[in-house]
């Protein structure tokens, strides 16, 4: 099913988008409620693939809600903690130098300089 969803909103989504190519090509502009009749085969092409994706999506609320009801175990649930990182004990920051300096207490080339009168 997940598969088949996939495929379903892949080719709506091109069957939507695709022919406004087209259409930006052939002069037609942006954001317009009415297409001139020299349109309406795009037109018809890219509403055909609104409509196929909305039926991906109907697919996708489909698969979700079926997983959650069903609640079946996860295949790979333990594969995170099977990897290098995770087996590792020692931690290391890779962002906090080895050698910490420490900055001198006082610094004798500045002064503090009231300002305010």
């Amino acid at each position: 099913m997940a598969k088949a969803h996939f495929y379903v909103t892949f080719i709506g989504v091109n069957l939507t988008f695709f022919p406004q190519h087209f259409l930006g090509l052939a002069g037609m502009p942006r954001r317009y409620s009415d297409y001139p009749d020299m349109f309406t085969a795009w037109n018809l092409v890219s509403s055909f693939g609104a409509v196929v994706r909305f039926i991906g999506v109907c697919m996708f609320i489909r698969i979700v809600v079926e997983a959650l009801r069903v609640r079946r175990r996860v295949v790979a649930g333990d594969a995170l903690r099977r990897t290098l990182k995770a087996s590792t004990t020692i931690l290391i920051n890779i962002h906090t130098p080895i050698n910490l300096t420490t900055a001198p207490k006082e610094d004798t080339k500045f002064q503090a300089v009231n300002i305010s009168g």
